[in-house]
């Protein structure tokens, strides 16, 4: 949906029937959304409740206040003790998977029903000296300056103004990851480069950064401002 809107396909007669499909994935009256693939026996996804919702918003869908309601407090739900959210309620909290939920909650504008704060603060122990990294205890990965500095922006904490971060240290942690022989970014510098982490490394440094000029090797970019607001969070009314 989003590569369709980006480049501008008409999906006006297929509208209904998509809609339908992706209304018809959350029919479950506790909030689940389903994958719709008939070999999934997981219930419950956060990644599923962000792709159908952000879907819907796309196509100018309005959910209900009855079925937004049932899918915040399902989302809510899916945030741990630590403050960051899981994939779905009692599970390992995960930056990739706090995304989905700030990113929906922000679509649904009901971002009242959970622990703003030690979201907030959870968010801020990824950010390491050398990156970001998805969960306690793991290595700083180029992926996760997108899905932690993204959620840091939906929750107003970029930009920042007391200097909590080290923009520096974010900058030259994407540009050791920088692969001069075939231009990508990789995971960490010890790994190949791969389209996944040029485009999440990227997007999430120059959320960091709001923009601006930056060199990877002998390579300067000109990094657009990433206007989340509008590509993802953006409420439909």
């Amino acid at each position: 949906m989003q590569l369709a809107t980006i480049f501008g396909f008409d999906l006006s007669r297929q509208r209904g029937e998509i809609v339908g499909w992706l209304r018809a994935l959350m029919a479950s009256e506790d909030g689940v959304v389903q994958s719709g693939a008939a070999f999934d026996e997981v219930a419950g996804d956060i990644r599923f409740v962000y792709c159908v919702v952000l879907s819907l918003t796309l196509l100018s869908y309005q959910l209900s206040a009855a079925e937004s309601q049932r899918l915040a407090r399902w989302i809510c739900r899916c945030q741990t003790a630590e403050g960051g959210f899981g994939q779905r309620p009692g599970c390992e909290a995960h930056a990739g998977h706090t995304f989905c939920a700030v990113a929906t909650l922000k679509l649904l504008n009901l971002t009242d029903g959970f622990d703003l704060d030690s979201c907030v603060k959870w968010l801020k122990r990824r950010v390491l000296s050398n990156g970001c990294n998805g969960r306690p205890g793991k290595p700083a990965d180029s992926c996760y300056v997108f899905w932690v500095m993204g959620s840091l922006r939906m929750l107003g904490q970029i930009p920042t103004h007391d200097h909590w971060l080290d923009t520096r240290g974010l900058t030259d942690f994407i540009e050791s990851c920088f692969n001069e022989d075939v231009g990508g970014l990789a995971p960490n510098p010890d790994c190949p480069a791969d389209p996944f982490h040029t485009h999440f490394g990227l997007a999430g440094l120059s959320m960091a950064l709001g923009g601006g000029r930056v060199r990877l090797g002998t390579v300067e970019l000109e990094l657009r401002e990433f206007c989340i607001e509008k590509a993802l969070v953006k409420n439909p009314t």
